[in-house]
C-alpha cells in the first residue's frame, strides 16, 4: 500500500509541475490573400504578460501536432524544467473551417507563393497584434514534416 501511496504521489508531483499552458479555440482569418477563411489555435505560455516579447513558432497541419503529437504536453515540459524558453505556438489548420473534411493541404504546402504572402501580410500581422511576439525574425520559426517540412523550406527560400 505504502508503494502505491508513493507511485502515486511521484506521479501527482510529476504532473502538477508542468506548465500550465493555454490553447485558445479555434480563430478564424479571413484571407483577402488566398480567398477564403482559415483556423488556427494559439499556445500561450502560463504567466505570459503584455511586456514580453516571445518568440514563435507556427505548426503546420497544427491540428495532427495537438492530438497526436501531443505537442502542448512536450512544450508544457520543456518550459517547466527551464529546457525551453517560453513560446507562443500557433498550429495552422489546412482544412476547411466550414467543412472540416476538404483539406487544402496540397494546394498550401507545396511552395505556394499566395500562401507565403498570407503568412506575411496577414497571418503574421494578426498574430503580432493580438500577442507579445519578438518582432526579431530569428524568434520566429515554422515547422512542419512531409508538405509541412517543404513549406517550411520554401519559406526559408
Amino acid at each position: 500500500m505504502k508503494l502505491l501511496a508513493a507511485i502515486i504521489f511521484i506521479v501527482l508531483s510529476f504532473s502538477s509541475a508542468y506548465a500550465d499552458g493555454k490553447l485558445s479555440e479555434n480563430i478564424r482569418i479571413t484571407s483577402d490573400v488566398l480567398g477564403y477563411d482559415l483556423q488556427y489555435r494559439v499556445y500561450t505560455p502560463q504567466g505570459m504578460s503584455e511586456s514580453d516579447q516571445l518568440s514563435t513558432i507556427y505548426v503546420t497541419d497544427g491540428p495532427g501536432y495537438i492530438s497526436s503529437g501531443k505537442m502542448i504536453k512536450v512544450m508544457d515540459e520543456l518550459i517547466s524544467s527551464g529546457k525551453m524558453h517560453p513560446i507562443i505556438a500557433i498550429f495552422i489548420d489546412s482544412r476547411n473551417p466550414d467543412d472540416l473534411r476538404e483539406n487544402r493541404r496540397n494546394y498550401q504546402l507545396l511552395c505556394n507563393a499566395e500562401y507565403t504572402r498570407f503568412f506575411v501580410s496577414e497571418l503574421l500581422p494578426a498574430i503580432d497584434q493580438n500577442y507579445p511576439t519578438s518582432d526579431n525574425r530569428e524568434d520566429r520559426v515554422i515547422q512542419g514534416v512531409s508538405f509541412g517540412g517543404l513549406n517550411a523550406a520554401c519559406f526559408g527560400l
